[in-house]
């Protein structure tokens, strides 16, 4: 595995350029469904427009959430859901054992491609 991308080495924090967490993979998906994330998202985006008036505490403070920005972002899981398996998930225990489990596939599927790759060492012998 791959060291932390952002981690207090002394009492200072150092940052990655590019990572500061790691997330789990996201499927592999074709050029439609890549979009219809895209517009699902941009659906919260305008969600949160027609509620200016509000900050993003206030937006996301569960007793004051907009029907609105709950639905938009609703749907977006259930689409990005569906991307990992079509029947989506029951609750977040099933969600999160079914991201673990594909995660240690790919790790595993990493591992042994570098065993495939790895150069045989030629031991020379010293007479």
């Amino acid at each position: 595995m791959d060291a932390p991308s952002c981690w207090p080495p002394k009492s200072d924090y150092r940052y990655s350029g590019t990572i500061v967490y790691n997330t789990f993979p996201f499927p592999d998906v074709t050029d439609e469904q890549k979009q219809h994330i895209k517009n699902l998202a941009e659906e919260i985006l305008l969600a949160r427009a027609s509620n200016a008036g509000m900050t993003l505490a206030e937006l996301y403070d569960p007793d004051k959430m907009p029907d609105d920005l709950k639905q938009a972002h609703s749907t977006l899981d259930d689409a990005v859901d569906k991307l990992y398996r079509p029947q989506g998930f029951a609750n977040t225990e099933e969600r999160l054992a079914h991201l673990l489990a594909r995660y240690e596939q790919l790790i595993e599927a990493e591992k042994q491609s570098k065993a495939k790759r790895k150069p045989k060492r030629q031991v020379s012998s010293v007479l």
